[in-house]
């Protein structure tokens, strides 16, 4: 898929900062104003992950893929899972 969002071109790759539970807080503000998105792993405990991730697994496995530029060809949106969960 190229950047315009049809399928069968190359599309742009951005890494997204990651940090530790334990990085100071400005550090993690400072790239998620300049990149728009950080990743803080270490937050949860893995316990709970899986317990969300097994009980929102069967709406996100059953949620189609978007049929167009503004859903995305390669992209699921599954709404509510919080309250699934």
């Amino acid at each position: 898929m190229d950047s315009s969002g049809e399928p069968g071109g190359v599309m742009d790759v951005v890494s997204v900062p990651r940090f530790d539970a334990d990085s100071p807080a400005d550090e993690v503000l400072g790239a998620f104003q300049e990149m728009g998105a950080a990743i803080i792993t270490g937050v949860l405990p893995r316990a709970l992950l899986e317990q969300v991730n097994a009980q929102t697994a069967p709406w996100v496995n059953a949620t189609p893929l978007g049929r167009d530029k503004f859903t995305g060809y390669s992209t699921s949106r599954t709404g509510a899972l919080v309250a699934r969960s």
